[in-house]
């Protein structure tokens, strides 16, 4: 920004075989990043479970029909990002296993920022995991969101159909006849939030719960093939994308403390200048 170190040389640093995502946001971005006593989430303990290599873009049974996704959305516009969790949930006798195959942050762009445009994404993206269940957070911007999505959208000469809600009287199919059920609006509230921050912890304490593995390993084995060493830098990032979202995803959860309050259990950040709209999309609910 300042013109202090030229963006080859960046670029260079991060592509080296001895980059860590980590040092280089503390060295280089003056980020915050790693555990804090305070955490309530044990951040080394978590990072054992980031076992999985390849990201999911579209569903993946791999023969077994039993699996299904689910979509988590926390909405944001301005000064947060719409954040959107992939769930891939494999039932077993007892429980459920769940894996985070990716995450995916829509608008980027000032103009892919609109409602609408946000929405025409998420309808793809529902298309594309051919997904069971969507969780929309329903408070303050998520009622804008869910104005287009009930109804039809049109991308590029396609239609995308409107998705209305399972259990909000205010988006149901009876408003909407030509829509689908398929939301779920969360409307949370402090004994709600409290109920699923403990499932949250419980799953992912427990190990129940796999994410995609540490970019510096995927970027290691990319690094370790001819295929990977020839693809263009833009590629490479490209397809490290989604295990970057995951590190400040597992960042966001270690910046949160527990806070008592009552019977409800309450989390609060540490450090109030790091977002938490990763980890809003991806509680465990």
């Amino acid at each position: 920004m300042h013109g202090l170190l030229n963006k080859k040389y960046l670029n260079e640093i991060k592509q080296s075989a001895t980059y860590k995502d980590d040092t280089f946001a503390r060295e280089y971005l003056g980020k915050w990043t790693g555990a804090n006593s305070e955490s309530w989430f044990d951040y080394d303990k978590m990072t054992k479970y980031r076992k999985i290599i390849n990201p999911e873009l579209s569903e993946k049974l791999r023969g077994n029909k039993e699996i299904f996704y689910l979509l988590s959305v926390d909405v944001g516009r301005y000064t947060c990002q719409t954040v959107v969790t992939v769930f891939k949930i494999l039932p077993q006798e007892s429980h459920f296993r769940i894996a985070v195959p990716n995450i995916v942050v829509l608008g980027l762009s000032e103009q892919e920022k609109h409602f609408e445009r946000q929405a025409i994404a998420l309808k793809k993206m529902i298309q594309s995991y051919n997904a069971k269940y969507v969780i929309i957070d329903g408070n303050g911007l998520g009622s804008g969101f869910m104005d287009y999505m009930v109804k039809e959208n049109f991308d590029n000469g396609v239609v995308y159909p409107g998705y209305c809600s399972t259990n909000d009287e205010h988006y149901r199919q009876n408003l909407y006849p030509n829509s689908i059920p398929l939301i779920y609006v969360m409307k949370a509230n402090a004994t709600l939030d409290g109920q699923i921050h403990s499932n949250c912890y419980t799953k992912v304490a427990s190990g129940n719960v796999t994410f995609l593995a540490r970019e510096q390993e995927i970027k290691n084995r990319l690094l370790s093939t001819k295929k990977g060493q020839s693809m263009k830098i833009e590629d490479r990032v490209k397809r490290l994308i989604p295990h970057q979202m995951t590190t400040r995803l597992f960042e966001e959860m270690s910046n949160l403390k527990l806070k008592q309050t009552g019977l409800d259990i309450k989390l609060e950040q540490i450090n109030s200048n790091m977002g938490k709209d990763k980890f809003s999309s991806s509680i465990i609910k």
